[in-house]
């Protein structure tokens, strides 16, 4: 099947966030939610190093219009071929994304992985000062495979092209949720690495 720029998840999951049990939208302190403790979540709101984001910093003009613009136009797949389980793949977002609640100041998007119906949650909110806070994260899961700072950097490969400024997410910036990714990713594709955990748990 084609994907389109935007393809529906068709999967009904109530909106709250499972790291912490939380409504999504505007929290009590007029913030975007926190993150938990797992390596598959950022937030500008967060607490702590590994998981939180410096605000995005749009040029002068309808920020928020051209937010919406760009996710709209974000290529399910990111472009990359979709390869069969057992092999790496550089696709994200497979299973397309809905932009589910958008105002003028607030975007809400759910991004579907190709697998097994996986949705992420991202939140875009614009303070009074003209810039952007988010969270991104997923529902489920102690690693994301990198999944959610992909995405992100991604999309802001191309605000920063129309004059935004974006802090990359880099394995400087967030070496843990780097090493969770990576160690992950290792012991799912990993053939000869997943063999000997097998082994090592039939002799236990």
């Amino acid at each position: 099947m084609e994907l389109t720029d935007e393809k529906k998840s068709g999967v009904d999951i109530p909106l709250y966030t499972p790291n912490n049990k939380r409504q999504l939208g505007l929290q009590d302190n007029a913030k975007l939610a926190t993150c938990g403790d797992a390596p598959n979540c950022f937030s500008t709101s967060a607490d702590d190093s590994q998981h939180m984001l410096e605000v995005w910093s749009p040029r002068a003009g309808d920020a928020m219009g051209e937010l919406l613009s760009t996710l709209k136009a974000y290529p399910p797949g990111q472009n990359g071929a979709c390869l069969t389980p057992g092999g790496s793949s550089s696709c994200i977002d497979g299973g397309g994304f809905q932009v589910v609640k958008e105002t003028d100041g607030y975007l809400y998007v759910q991004f579907e992985a190709l697998k097994k119906g996986y949705i992420d949650d991202a939140e875009w909110l614009m303070g009074k000062d003209g810039l952007i806070t988010l969270r991104s994260s997923s529902r489920v899961g102690s690693t994301d495979f990198g999944v959610n700072g992909k995405r992100l950097n991604y999309i802001a490969v191309t605000l920063r092209g129309k004059g935004w400024t974006i802090d990359e997410i880099t394995p400087k910036s967030h070496p843990d949720y780097f090493y969770a990714a990576d160690d992950a990713r290792d012991q799912t594709f990993d053939q000869d690495r997943r063999k000997g955990t097998e082994m090592e748990n039939a002799r236990m």
